[in-house]
């Protein structure tokens, strides 16, 4: 028997998962086959493992839960047609694989408050956030959902208490300006996390699991900031954080070097505290280890450590695909509906670097709609744009691309094309503030020095696709010898360059508008019109008004050509073989087109 004074080291293994983006299944409902690199039902599999393996284990989700699939879309029809039995599919999934907690990501409110009360009702487990208040008048300082919650495990007859906070980024007050303005608040995440960990550490917590939904930036970050993780690797009180939001991947090589900040790759932790970002969509599972030490009664934690174990092989759960199997056979039903037909090809593999029917056709969409809801109106007389970017062009690996075939067009290549669920939008802006728009987008690129010898990519891999924002309505080139800043060259409107004094509208989307992806100018003020209708819902009305589609235009932009001493290389699937333009050369044809990645050299004609 032990006495008071001796000691006991025990492991806790905190189970996390984040950005699952509904993702129940290993299923592609946009190409309407499997997918065995993601999913929930693998995760299940895993988490199933520890379990069996260790005495002590939690299991938390950081957020971005109920939304990025059409299984997700399903349930939102669903609700909207008045069904409001049982639990959101992904929340049923957390339900039966007893998760212990959980915090909203920034998608979480894609659909209103009403719809995500309903979602937060279904679940089983404590929701949690401290940095959304609600307003109303006599409410005081009442955050929106708990602050925080305490779980607690009894080991060796001694409860050990953990004590979870979450976090959002504040941004969601632009995201989902619609569904939020004069309902809630947003704190900035380092003056909530002052605020409310004193509280729960004031409950006798052994050990404290920081839920962010927010990515890891390094720097000195200022309050607001969107992606706040590393600054809570200086709050002492934290011994674990859950990253998100970013969709990276950490402890990884992605954050190699970086030890004068505190980062540890061995050990998975960044000044002491253990860190992991699990990816997305189900593409891992976090494990932040804890050793702690009974000592006088009480535990306190010794080590710290974490780490992130792959889905990739894993077999899905049985138990989880029978959870979710009337939603799914609903959501490939509804996918494969036809809604009208293509003339041409429509896919963004060479999105990036050239013009694409794909996004065409969103613009012409978008420009369409526009036309109808401005005409008479007071902004009827004034030019209108559209800017629109390729929402699956290879930033989530060589699987994240759109490719339609000529001929029928289905539910799921809407959803394909036009990937989430934001309002349809038009700003008014001058000349000069769609010049720095374009210079936003013309991030994208990388620099390329036409003297270098070695070979240079020319495609930015940390800047988003969903960032690289294509105009129809004006021409313009993109010149990738200068620097950021300073690349738009020749911008034209009707013939003539364009006047920065001048006055457009452009049709775009609630996220752009309202502040989203940073570009200049672009913060909510200048939105004169807003549709109940979501964006894909326009791009569905398009196609359905003309019937059959796929017109390709001239190009509204293009690369300035330029001659470098060494390659300027683009990397694609080799599915995109025989799809390129002719200044891209293919100097190795794949042996097959289903699998691998091929180099393109640009080569320009002189």
């Amino acid at each position: 028997m032990m006495t008071e004074n001796q000691s006991l080291i025990r492991r806790i293994q905190i189970l996390a998962t984040t950005d699952l983006h509904a993702n129940a299944m290993s299923y592609d409902y946009y190409k309407d086959v499997e997918n065995d690199r993601f999913g929930l039902a693998k995760l299940a599999t895993l988490i199933d493992a520890i379990r069996a393996s260790e005495e002590t284990t939690f299991l938390i989700d950081n957020g971005d839960l109920i939304q990025g699939t059409p299984l997700a879309e399903t349930q939102v029809l669903r609700f909207k047609s008045g069904d409001r039995s049982g639990q959101h599919p992904m929340v049923r999934i957390m339900n039966e694989l007893r998760y212990d907690a959980a915090t909203v990501g920034n998608h979480e409110f894609n659909y209103g408050l009403e719809y995500l009360k309903w979602v937060l009702d279904g679940a089983s487990f404590s929701y949690i956030n401290s940095n959304i208040l609600n307003v109303g008048p006599g409410e005081g300082l009442q955050t929106f959902l708990p602050p925080y919650a305490i779980l607690q495990r009894t080991i060796c007859g001694v409860p050990f208490r953990l004590g979870v906070i979450g976090f959002v980024p504040p941004q969601i007050m632009q995201w989902d300006k619609v569904h939020l303005t004069g309902r809630v608040k947003v704190l900035d995440i380092q003056v909530a996390a002052k605020m409310f960990l004193p509280q729960l550490l004031a409950r006798n917590v052994d050990a404290v699991a920081a839920l962010s939904h927010s990515g890891l930036v390094f720097g000195t970050p200022g309050l607001v900031n969107e992606n706040s993780s590393f600054a809570l690797t200086k709050v002492p009180a934290i011994d674990v954080i859950v990253a998100g939001h970013t969709h990276d991947l950490f402890p990884s090589s992605d954050f190699a070097q970086l030890e004068a900040l505190g980062v540890d790759l061995e050990t998975g932790t960044i000044a002491g505290k253990a860190v992991v970002m699990p990816g997305f969509w189900g593409s891992h599972l976090g494990v932040a280890t804890l050793e702690v030490e009974l000592k006088d009664g009480r535990w306190h934690v010794m080590s710290r450590s974490g780490r992130v174990e792959s889905t990739a092989g894993v077999p899905e759960h049985p138990r989880v695909t029978q959870l979710v199997r009337t939603e799914h056979a609903l959501t490939q039903t509804r996918m494969r509906a036809a809604v009208g037909k293509t003339r041409a090809r429509l896919h963004t593999y060479f999105a990036r670097i050239a013009d694409s029917a794909a996004v065409q056709l969103i613009n012409d969409a978008q420009l369409w709609y526009a036309r109808r809801m401005l005409a008479g109106t007071e902004f009827e007389g004034l030019p209108i744009l559209a800017a629109s970017p390729p929402f699956r062009a290879g930033f989530a690996g060589q699987s994240d691309y759109t490719d339609i075939p000529i001929g029928e067009i289905a539910m799921q290549h809407i959803a394909d094309l036009y990937l989430y669920p934001n309002s349809f939008v038009c700003v008014r802006i001058r000349g000069s503030q769609v010049l720095q728009w374009l210079e936003r987008s013309a991030e994208n690129f990388n620099r390329i020095d036409a003297a270098c010898a070695h070979p240079q990519y020319v495609i930015n891999s940390e800047f988003p696709t969903y960032n690289f924002d294509i105009f129809k309505g004006i021409e313009y080139v993109f010149d990738l010898e200068e620097d950021v800043g300073q690349r738009v060259k020749s911008p034209q409107y009707a013939g003539q360059p364009l006047d920065s004094g001048m006055e457009f509208i452009v049709a775009t989307n609630s996220y752009r508008a309202n502040g989203g992806g940073r570009f200049p100018g672009l913060d909510g003020s200048s939105i004169i019109y807003e549709a109940p209708e979501v964006s894909a819902e326009v791009l569905l009305a398009y196609i359905r008004e003309r019937s059959e589609v796929g017109d390709t235009a001239a190009p509204s932009w293009s690369i300035k050509p330029f001659t470098a001493a060494g390659p300027v290389i683009f990397e694609c699937p080799c599915r995109s073989f025989g799809l390129a333009p002719a200044w891209l050369r293919c100097e190795k044809p794949p042996k097959g087109i289903d699998e691998g990645t091929l180099q393109y050299r640009m080569l320009f004609e002189s």
